[in-house]
């Protein structure tokens, strides 16, 4: 939830998510506006350190960029997301894109709430993805978890394990 669902000072993070998590809805799911914003949440997400983003802003970006990651919500908006990101590989590629740039890139809210997720939900799927594209963007974010995060032996073993024959 965005600060402005709290009852607090709306910035403008809480209105770009609201924006984008409004077009959302609201659009049909073979729209191109069906998953957009991923690249604008990632954005700000960068920003998030040196613009004093807050960490509820922060939790709001982190829903726009892993829309079928919300264990609460609209459980069809969540299937419709699902589905999208299994379907199109283009929107896949666009989310992970975002979602590598902004793990380089965030702060240590971003990376409390989110390191989790990341390899889960990005690394080693997107190895395993049936499109080219997504495996290859998926290769960069295999580089960037290596990079950002500490314990780098049980991502390799993931890797290995997953690309084994």
């Amino acid at each position: 939830k965005t600060s402005t669902d709290q009852g607090d000072e709306e910035t403008v993070v809480s209105i770009c998510a609201d924006i984008i998590e409004t077009i959302r809805s609201t659009a049909d799911t073979s729209s191109m506006l069906h998953l957009c914003g991923f690249s604008t949440a990632g954005s700000l997400i960068q920003l998030g350190d040196s613009c004093n983003v807050s960490d509820r802003d922060i939790n709001a970006l982190v829903d726009v960029l892993h829309p079928d990651g919300g264990k609460t919500g609209d459980k069809d908006a969540l299937k419709r997301a699902r589905r999208t990101l299994k379907r199109r590989p283009r929107v896949k590629v666009q989310q992970m894109t975002s979602v590598i740039h902004a793990f380089l890139r965030g702060g240590d809210h971003f990376h409390s709430v989110f390191d989790g997720a990341y390899a889960s939900a990005f690394v080693i799927p997107g190895i395993c993805h049936i499109d080219s594209h997504v495996r290859q963007v998926a290769t960069e974010a295999v580089a960037a978890a290596l990079k950002v995060l500490p314990n780098q032996r049980p991502i390799v073993n993931s890797v290995i394990r997953m690309l084994s024959p």
